[in-house]
């Protein structure tokens, strides 16, 4: 994983276009890859959908160097576009575009007197799906299709037969998901998950066809988030050095408490972010994240292979404490555990094992061992709340450390944030900060 983020950062792949079938990608990412999917449709005359189909013919056997924060898929697709339309959609000198921030300025753009998007189409992953049919049961009805999953022979009991039409219609439903999302691809006829999947994709299909109706949608469409990079200054007392200017910049993407639109909760994913500390006329690096991903992942539908398994991953520098200015540290950690959700989803708790690398300790570099707690509170959708502890056994040194942090946030306007934070690391410090994202 590490290489793989290395190489897209800095240039390590190609990209280029494709005249693979379009249901070959939607099912890579939907199906193998768990990724929620929205089509954009585009307001094109037909003159302009034969530009662009001609030109796309025309660079299809050219490759281009891939770059993460720019030069991108995203970016690709809008040099295409803006050749169609006459209109600006990315920059060339712009350090870094993001799939997001091209959606966005597409949905502001109009063209021929109209907007450019005329309609938006939600394609739900095997495992949202699967989330949503299970939120649209009703109380027996997840019962019986949690004995199914423990015993398929349950299928073919009078119990189940009991049920009314419309409930057999939705476990069975629910079920054909299920078992998609938990078989093992590799596995094949191995896994008995996919005997288990035609057992119930049979006993469906002599069911009389039910109504047709809407069943899966999302609000979290990513055009309508917030811009993805962020700035934010603020003020920090530490209780060793008094008080200094805190800059903070994010070129993209989200944090575990602004993870919105088009992003997915609990998580955090950002790659190159930036923190400097400004007093007695000098500026230092207070931290240096090369890419930071946590997940926090939930077994929301409680049932056998549903797994809540949650890791994270940090690569950076950063000060050795927060007593110090001048003890920049190479850092590396990464770790995995298990996280539950209490009142429905506004609290998630995970708890880690995890090992890690530091650059300087005591004149020697240093691998510790780690266990850690953090904790989302999404109080509502504008203000949310993050705590962490962790605890730190180092390999061959006598000694170990405690970290820990809470920071709360709150939304100012649609692109304006308030935090305010305690850390303890070697030292203490508390901070008040506004951000703005771009």
């Amino acid at each position: 994983m590490l290489v793989y983020i290395i190489k897209g950062i800095f240039g390590g792949y190609d990209s280029s276009f494709t005249h693979q079938q379009y249901y070959f990608h939607t099912h890579n990412y939907g199906e193998i890859e768990l990724r929620d999917l929205w089509e954009y449709q585009l307001n094109l005359t037909p003159e302009e959908n034969a530009l662009l189909i001609a030109h796309i013919w025309e660079v299809m056997g050219q490759r281009y160097p891939y770059y993460f924060f720019n030069r991108n898929c995203a970016y690709r697709m809008g040099e295409l576009l803006q050749i169609v339309i006459g209109q600006d959609i990315v920059n060339p000198l712009r350090p870094w575009d993001t799939p997001q921030a091209i959606i966005q300025r597409l949905s502001q753009i109009q063209h021929n007197g109209q907007p450019l998007v005329k309609g938006i189409r939600f394609l739900p992953s095997r495992q949202s799906r699967l989330y949503q049919r299970y939120a649209q049961l009703n109380a027996d009805e997840k019962s019986t299709l949690g004995e199914i999953s423990r015993d398929i022979q349950k299928l073919k009991q009078k119990d189940f037969s009991a049920l009314s039409l419309s409930s057999q219609y939705r476990v069975l439903d629910t079920l054909m998901d299920y078992y998609q999302f938990i078989r093992d691809d590799e596995e094949q006829e191995r896994d008995i998950n996919n005997s288990h999947y035609r057992l119930v994709l049979n006993h469906r299909y002599r069911l009389p066809p039910g109504d047709t109706k809407k069943l899966f949608s999302s609000a979290n469409q990513p055009h309508l988030g917030r811009r993805p990079s962020y700035a934010n200054a603020g003020v920090v007392h530490n209780k060793d050095l008094g008080e200094s200017l805190l800059l903070w910049l994010r070129p993209a993407y989200y944090d575990s408490l602004d993870a919105g639109y088009g992003h997915v909760k609990n998580t955090s994913l950002s790659m190159g972010e930036l923190m400097l500390m400004v007093n007695d006329s000098r500026v230092r690096i207070k931290s240096l994240d090369l890419v930071k991903i946590e997940s926090l992942s939930r077994n929301l539908i409680g049932l056998p292979g549903d797994q809540s398994h949650s890791w994270y991953l940090t690569v950076g520098a950063q000060q050795r404490s927060l007593a110090c200015t001048d003890c920049l540290a190479a850092k590396a950690n990464t770790g995995i555990g298990y996280a539950a959700t209490a009142l429905g989803d506004m609290i998630v708790l995970g708890a880690f094992a995890g090992a890690g690398y530091c650059g300087a300790l005591l004149q020697s570099d240093a691998l510790y061992t780690s266990a850690s707690l953090k904790l989302n509170i999404n109080l509502t959708d504008k203000l949310g709340l993050r705590a962490e502890a962790e605890h730190r056994e180092f390999v061959g040194v006598s000694q170990d450390e405690q970290l820990y942090q809470i920071q709360a946030r709150t939304t100012l306007g649609p692109q304006t944030d308030l935090r305010l934070y305690f850390s303890s690391h070697l030292g203490d410090e508390v901070g008040l900060s506004m951000g703005f994202y771009w």
